[in-house]
């Protein structure tokens, strides 16, 4: 424990800086993950979490001193603070963000937090070793953008986009806009193994459905010659090398070199690849080969020949091109050979004369000045962007790893790329979130550096009933339709032929959304749940001898008689309606007030899907068997549901309320069979709901 506390109070001194900013609300969670990352942590591994934590907590406190009231007080973190501006990583910006919440109060057009440390474009000479750019170059890159901010979306075409990616496109586009700027859509398509044609068509759809504009669509597969050719330069200047070692021995060399890190001991010839210092001319006849076709799969591949002394792990000689048998969605099968992405991002960058490249964090020590993102630039001699990273999107009951995602599509736990439990942006838009409601939420939760935030599923869901609550038109539906039979129908003042003529409002706050007439039959339908053999005090649905409301109508019902079924359940009510309820009305309310709806003027609905969340456990990252934890409730589906007959007339698309269930969508399956809704989101509890 002694030796936990002194590795502790050696990286508290070591972050001061950083940690007398933040005081209390520092992320010790991070300084634990950077405590086991560091020279110490292969001899702290068998210290306990706990442990670790409570050195940390121990010398934060010789650090900082007792809490102030300052520390204490739960709103003071929500104070808006001046990030601490980074020296540059090639012009990096900021290493806290503001939340993007800022930009509301700042009005239209103006940089929100962590932008407004951002270098500008002419002001991006960079920070050593690998990241600066000479005047002359830079010059050269303002040539070309006419001095503008250019971003990018560089998604992978090998999955559906989901709402983590919806957080990258807002910050992007976003900044670029707000800045006067640009942003380019590009496909960073190196990998055919994993890339299909409808995803290439998905993503492009899907950005714009966003309301975000590419100013280009782009593909890194249109730079192969390029990439390869500038491969070759690598390779002449002595800064990469053909390796033939398995990913095993790979494994064991890096085993080797951390090892030796950790010591403090100079590199062994153990972490170093055996063919590191092959010839110039050898490395280029091997890459020529591979590029011919010559080399089998998993033969050999090209390395960087970085610096194996750097305690930036991505300098340690990382793939930059392997050979793949696989014909490519674009560029067919003209090449056998694919460049890596740590070869072809930085490049892509440089040749498209981006401004920022901005990453989440994992990327972060491939992007610091020493890391491969600038070495490899700076070997290449090429324009080195701005780059700035923030936290990937994690919220609770799901998960947002395409690696995750792809199994549960691929093995059928779900209904494909778009089911509607799924939060990738087809899901979402299935389950009734408009492309708004979306940009919204992203605009709300913001943008930080924080690794280990976590947005609360609630916070969508909010989002999504404010939005669903001030627009969707109101219909009645009744999901377990329970047969009511009305003696006296007769007797309500208005009754004619066919019933009673009941004028509803389509939007209770909404005036301009009209009205609509129904007609209450002398036989209606309820919902089951309305409806109990055995009263209760708690209870505000229809009970033997209670009287309730019914929606829209203003009468009062009462159950005068239950015929039950075989099986002993509710088959039909019988019931009576007090035809002076409209006096009453004006002393006293009904306990509860029911939808309904009328024989002979409902549509019968083929499905309706009631979604609930798809995991049971908040943080499903944190469970090692994840699948374990699928929700089995997350997919009710509801046959034989009844609703009011406009609600005959939806498309695909529509969205609308079913009073006192929910806010509901028209699904594509929709068809001749009937009408499909999925849930998007329960309403609010309310007393009118039966508990």
């Amino acid at each position: 424990e002694a030796e936990v506390a002194a590795a502790a109070n050696e990286l508290v001194q070591a972050e001061r800086e950083a940690i007398a900013e933040t005081r209390y609300r520092t992320n010790v969670g991070m300084l634990v993950r950077k405590l086991q990352a560091g020279p110490q942590g292969a001899r702290l591994k068998w210290a306990e979490g706990a442990t670790v934590k409570r050195s940390l907590d121990a010398a934060l406190e010789a650090l900082l001193g007792p809490k102030t009231a300052e520390d204490l007080d739960p709103k003071a973190g929500a104070k808006t603070k001046t990030p601490k501006t980074k020296t540059p990583k090639a012009g990096a910006g900021a290493p806290a963000g503001g939340s993007n919440a800022e930009a509301a109060q700042a009005g239209a057009g103006g940089l929100e937090g962590a932008e407004r440390h951002f270098p500008k474009p002419e002001e991006n000479f960079g920070e050593a070793p690998y990241g600066t750019n000479s005047k002359e170059m830079l010059q050269k890159h303002l040539a070309c953008t006419g001095g503008i901010v250019v971003t990018r979306f560089p998604p992978e075409p090998n999955g559906y986009l989901h709402i983590g990616h919806a957080k990258a496109m807002n910050m992007n586009f976003g900044f670029a806009r707000r800045a006067g700027g640009k942003t380019i859509l590009r496909y960073d398509d190196t990998n055919p193994e994993a890339e299909e044609h409808e995803f290439f068509d998905m993503i492009e759809n899907e950005v714009k459905w966003l309301g975000h504009a590419p100013a280009e669509v782009t593909f890194s597969s249109t730079h192969f010659e390029t990439l390869y050719q500038l491969a070759v330069r690598l390779i002449e200047s002595g800064d990469a090398y053909v390796c033939h070692q398995t990913a095993e021995q790979v494994k064991a060399s890096r085993a080797a070199l951390v090892e030796a890190h950790h010591a403090h001991a100079p590199v062994p010839e153990a972490a170093k690849s055996p063919w590191r210092d092959r010839c110039v001319e050898e490395n280029k006849r091997w890459f020529l080969r591979m590029r011919s076709g010559r080399v089998a799969e998993g033969e050999a591949f090209l390395r960087f020949k970085g610096d194996l002394s750097s305690s930036n792990p991505n300098m340690w000689d990382l793939a930059a091109y392997r050979v793949k048998f696989t014909p490519h969605p674009a560029a067919g099968r003209g090449w056998c050979i694919y460049p890596t992405y740590d070869f072809t991002h930085c490049i892509i960058d440089s040749i498209e004369n981006v401004t920022h490249s901005l990453c989440t964090l994992e990327f972060e020590s491939r992007q610091a000045p020493d890391g491969s993102y600038y070495w490899l630039l700076d070997k290449l001699g090429l324009y080195k962007p701005a780059t700035w990273e923030y936290a990937r999107l994690n919220i609770t009951y799901t998960v947002l790893s395409k690696r995750k995602l792809n199994k549960l599509v691929t093995d059928k736990y779900v209904n494909g790329w778009d089911d509607p439990r799924l939060l990738t942006l087809a899901g979402l838009r299935r389950r009734g979130f408009s492309a708004d409601m979306i940009n919204k939420f992203c605009e709300q939760i913001g943008v930080t550096r924080s690794d280990g935030v976590v947005t609360h599923y609630e916070v969508l869901e909010g989002v999504a009933r404010t939005a669903l609550d001030a627009s969707a038109v109101r219909r009645m539906a009744v999901l377990r339709p329970l047969r009511v039979v009305i003696a006296n129908l007769a007797e309500a003042p208005g009754a004619g032929p066919r019933g009673v003529e009941v004028v509803a409002k389509n939007h209770p706050k909404d005036e301009a959304q009209g009205t609509r007439t129904l007609t209450l039959t002398p036989t209606i339908y309820i919902d089951g749940s309305d409806f109990r053999l055995e009263d209760d005090p708690n209870y505000y649905g229809l009970a033997p001898g209670k009287e309730v409301g019914l929606k829209h109508a203003g009468l009062f019902l009462r159950c005068t008689e239950v015929i039950t079924g075989p099986d002993g359940e509710p088959a039909e009510v019988r019931a009576t309606i007090d035809p002076a309820s409209a006096t009453r009305a004006k002393k006293e309310q009904p306990k509860g007030v029911l939808q309904w709806v009328p024989e002979g003027g409902a549509v019968a609905l083929a499905e309706v899907r009631l979604y609930e969340r798809l995991f049971t456990v908040p943080n499903v990252n944190a469970e090692d068997d994840w699948l374990a934890r699928l929700n089995p409730k997350s997919l009710e589906v509801v046959r034989g549901a009844m609703a009011e007959k406009a609600v005959g007339q939806c498309k695909p698309g529509d969205a609308l309320q079913f009073e006192r269930i929910g806010f509901f969508v028209c699904d594509p399956d929709s068809g001749n069979a009937g009408k499909v809704f999925n849930r998007t989101i329960t309403l609010k509890e309310s007393k009118e709901k039966a508990k």
